[in-house]
This record gives structure tokens, C-alpha cells and sequence, in this order.
């Protein structure tokens, strides 16, 4: 019986995924496109340079989909698409959206079904999208302050000479050991 429900499982998402690459590529293909994506709670997201299409399983097995569209910033304006700007930018706006997606995701994952169809379409509010920006920085502050300042901090303290080879050594192994620590 078991078997049954993990086949029955797979066929849902193999139909979810196949609905989200049929969404993502139905634009012309007269040149190539980039898809992406990610997973989230109970779900996948995938991203094409036009739009971006979630698809959760619901906690009574329902699959919703959620596309929207979506054109960078660097698309938008063109400053934005100096090779610099673009890049730093592209990183933000995909740690933005990750996060958006994990938020919805999250949300229908443990949402009654039967009030899904009213939240599927609301939009955020501008606190929501702040909280949001500040999880950002709070955790890109967190990860530099955690795996680059305090292992030169911790060398600096245990006196290792700063222009020897053994500096970099000591704090490369402070930043391993941290990491392990940190995933563990």
C-alpha cells in the first residue's frame, strides 16, 4: 500500500513539474531560454527570464500553481545592466524571490484547503516586503561577520603573524571548522 501512495505521490509531482515547465517555456522559443529554480515547502518553484510559477501540494494532497510575471531590474533599467550593478543586483533580487517563494510556500503548506483559492492571488503588504528586505541583510551581515570577520579576529588573537603564510592557514581552518559547526 505504501508503494502504491509513493507512486501515487511521484505521478502528482511528475504532472506538477510538467505543468510549471509547460507554464515557464510558453513564451516563443526562438532563442534559447534560461530555467531555474528551486525547491520549497512541499513544492517546487521554477523561474524563466519572464515569469515565475510556484507549485505546492496543499495538506490534502491538491497541487496549487501560482505564476506570475517577473522582469528584472537590470531589464527594467538600463543602469542596472552594467556587468557590476547587474550582477550584485541579480543576487539580491533571487535572494528576494527565494524567499517569497518559501514565505507562499510555507503558508499553503499549512493552510486550509479550503480557503487556499482567497490567498492564493493576495498581494504583500509594504511590511511584509520590509521584513523580508531585512532578513536579507540581517542574514548576509550574520554570514560575513560569522565566516569572515571572526576567523581574522580569532587569528589576530591567537597571535599569528599576519604576513606569514600560517595566518591564512590558521584562519582557513577557523572558517572550516565554523562551517562543519554551522551545518552540523
Amino acid at each position: 500500500m505504501a508503494r502504491f501512495w509513493g507512486l501515487f505521490y511521484m505521478h502528482n509531482l511528475g504532472r506538477a513539474l510538467a505543468n510549471l515547465w509547460h507554464l515557464a517555456l510558453s513564451v516563443p522559443m526562438a532563442v534559447d531560454k534560461n530555467v531555474g529554480g528551486q525547491a520549497v515547502i512541499e513544492g517546487v518553484m521554477m523561474k524563466s527570464p519572464e515569469k515565475v510559477s510556484t507549485s505546492v501540494r496543499l495538506p490534502n494532497g491538491r497541487i496549487v500553481t501560482k505564476t506570475e510575471s517577473f522582469i528584472s531590474l537590470t531589464k527594467r533599467y538600463k543602469l542596472f545592466g552594467k556587468p557590476i550593478i547587474r550582477g550584485i543586483l541579480s543576487f539580491f533580487e533571487m535572494l528576494v524571490l527565494g524567499i517569497k517563494t518559501l514565505n507562499y510556500s510555507a503558508e499553503m503548506a499549512t493552510s486550509d484547503p479550503k480557503t487556499v483559492q482567497d490567498h492564493v492571488d493576495t498581494p504583500r503588504s509594504g511590511r511584509a516586503n520590509l521584513a523580508i528586505a531585512l532578513a536579507v541583510v540581517i542574514s548576509l551581515g550574520a554570514g560575513l561577520a560569522i565566516f569572515f570577520f571572526l576567523p581574522i579576529l580569532l587569528t589576530q588573537l591567537l597571535a599569528v603573524n599576519r604576513k606569514a603564510v600560517g595566518f591564512n592557514l590558521v584562519a582557513g581552518a577557523i572558517r572550516v571548522i565554523m562551517f562543519i559547526i554551522y551545518v552540523w
